[in-house]
């Protein structure tokens, strides 16, 4: 039994290493094994699972439907390996590594100022760089280990991993709040003024909100649209308009009455804060460890 469970586990991270090589014959040089020994364990695998995961019929290896479900659990079966030995070596790097790190969005340092200053405390050999850039990126850079962002934008050959949520709500100037009528509730938005993220979290005209027992999708035509979620809350404040906003964000606004909640009943679904690197073989040990040090931060904030 213990020896099926671990042929299984090496043959779930070979496909995995099969689909980002993209043929077998790459993932043969990139594992170390022979053509007809990977061929003939791919074959085993199929025959145990009685399903093909890949289609060979074109030049480049394809999944099946069934395989491309079977792919997120070996990515998930890697991952947790790595994850495993990030913990019990990755406070052990014998020389210094420079892990890249980039982060698109204005208030990045507010959750990666704490967990660099506390990451490199504990691992002296340890520096990580970080570029704030606000603005979405559409690649990862190939300078990059990772990237922090908000939401998970899917790519091609990127790996993502969820660091926290953020908790959103609907906010507004206490003027324009005091002379908006929300008796309709979340309906109500659409007569009123609203405001856009123009190419990030919520830059389309769609606002999905959620109660307790029910989930309400609006269509919303924003009277702004600003090029990041601070120029946004800036221009709720000055009373442009109500817009979707991460909590943390208008903390101090809220403090100080130049922000408040509207329908606080009803609320967008939590933001992401993920990092997402490169897929690979082989992911660096200091990214994995830095990942894993995130993962036990408390990005819990509200």
């Amino acid at each position: 039994m213990k020896a099926a469970i671990l042929k299984n586990t090496q043959d779930m991270i070979l496909v995995a290493q099969i689909f980002d090589s993209g043929s077998i014959t790459a993932a043969c040089q990139s594992i170390g094994l022979d053509r007809s020994s990977l061929s003939r364990r791919l074959k085993e695998l199929e025959s145990r699972v009685g399903v093909p995961l890949f289609d060979r019929s074109g030049k480049r290896i394809q999944l099946t439907d069934i395989g491309s479900t079977y792919l997120k659990y070996c990515y998930s079966v890697r991952e947790l390996v790595e994850e495993a030995e990030s913990r019990i070596t990755g406070r052990q790097l014998i020389e210094t590594q420079i892990l890249n790190v980039l982060a698109d969005f204005e208030e990045a340092g507010r959750f990666l100022a704490p967990a660099v200053s506390l990451y490199s405390s504990q691992h002296a050999n340890a520096e990580v760089v970080v570029t704030i850039v606000p603005g979405l990126q559409r690649s990862i850079p190939d300078d990059s280990d990772l990237v922090i962002q908000l939401g998970a934008r899917q790519q091609p050959g990127v790996r993502f991993h969820e660091l926290g949520s953020l908790a959103r709500s609907i906010w507004a100037a206490p003027k324009l709040a005091e002379n908006a009528d929300f008796s309709g509730g979340p309906h109500t938005l659409k007569s009123l003024p609203c405001l856009g993220v123009s190419d990030a979290t919520d830059g389309n005209s769609r606002w999905l909100l959620l109660n307790e027992l029910n989930t309400v999708e609006l269509s919303i035509l924003p009277r702004f649209r600003l090029p990041s979620l601070v120029a946004c809350r800036d221009a709720c404040v000055s009373g442009l308009g109500l817009a979707i906003l991460p909590d943390y964000l208008c903390a101090d606004e809220h403090k100080s009455n130049r922000l408040v909640r509207v329908i606080p009943d009803w609320r967008p679904p939590a933001l992401l804060l993920t990092a997402a690197h490169h897929r690979s073989s082989r992911t660096p040990r200091r990214t994995r460890s830095f990942i894993v040090f995130c993962k036990e931060h408390n990005f819990e904030i509200s």
